[in-house]
């Protein structure tokens, strides 16, 4: 009965600690890929999966990857739109806030700053030609 117990236990861990670990997965991969790259990166992943499931031809691949590389040119169009404005409204929240805070807090809020502007520097592109572990090119930060 006890043997029996302690294997039924050691099973369930064993289903935890994985679904405990796909979930801190998730949630780095949201962090750190997703949200800091915005629509192209979800795009990106999405089309992966819709190709892989598909399993498409190579003719059809070629269409959807000409598909995906114009809804990147779409979200690249309306980023250049949009972009100036939120850098603005970005720009004087930064300003209202820097004007409440006291000399030692304008300098933490300074590295709370840049380490936004590191961040959320734009999204990357994610075209179905880039590989992971392929060298990028940084583009130059826009200051806020």
């Amino acid at each position: 009965m006890m043997k029996r117990f302690k294997l039924i236990a050691g099973i369930l861990l064993i289903f935890l600690t994985g679904a405990f670990a796909g979930h801190l997965s998730t949630v780095y991969l949201f962090k750190n890929k997703l949200y800091r790259q915005g629509p192209p990166a979800i795009l990106h992943i999405l089309s992966q999966r819709v190709s892989r499931a598909l399993r498409l031809t190579p003719p059809q691949q070629a269409a959807f990857d000409r598909v995906v590389s114009q809804t990147e040119a779409q979200f690249r169009t309306f980023r250049k739109k949009y972009d100036p404005e939120i850098e603005k409204i970005l720009t004087h929240y930064f300003e209202q806030v820097d004007d409440i805070l006291r000399p030692d807090q304008r300098e933490k809020f300074e590295q709370i700053k840049n380490r936004f502007k590191c961040r959320h520097s734009g999204s990357r592109p994610f075209s179905p030609h880039h590989r992971p572990g392929e060298k990028k090119i940084r583009q130059p930060q826009k200051a806020l």
